[in-house]
């Protein structure tokens, strides 16, 4: 039974780390997210939940032209400079009720 187990809690690691190898460059495999942190488009402005998702490594963002990960500072789209996009940034608040 004890062997049963820690076989099936091994083809799971097996498994679960497969769909990691499976991400874009400069990305990484995350169950869940709230942003999928494309350049020019604020994640305070997304409002759904993305699940089993690649995204952008942090200081990169997805290019939404090519799709691939860029650096932020790459961005061809710019947003203003109060408009977090990445992952530490405070919530976005639109602006005419920052205080």
């Amino acid at each position: 039974m004890k062997s049963t187990i820690a076989v099936l809690m091994l083809f799971t690691a097996v498994l679960l780390g497969s769909v990691d190898a499976d991400c874009p460059e400069l990305s990484e495999f995350t169950t869940s997210s709230t942003c999928e942190y494309i350049c020019g488009k604020p994640c305070g402005l997304q409002t759904q939940t993305f699940k089993n998702i690649c995204l952008c490594i942090e200081g990169y963002l997805k290019d939404p032209d090519t799709g691939k990960c860029i650096p932020e500072k790459d961005c061809k789209v710019t947003i203003p400079d109060n408009t977090p996009t990445l992952r530490n940034a405070e919530e976005f608040k639109f602006s005419c009720f920052a205080s």
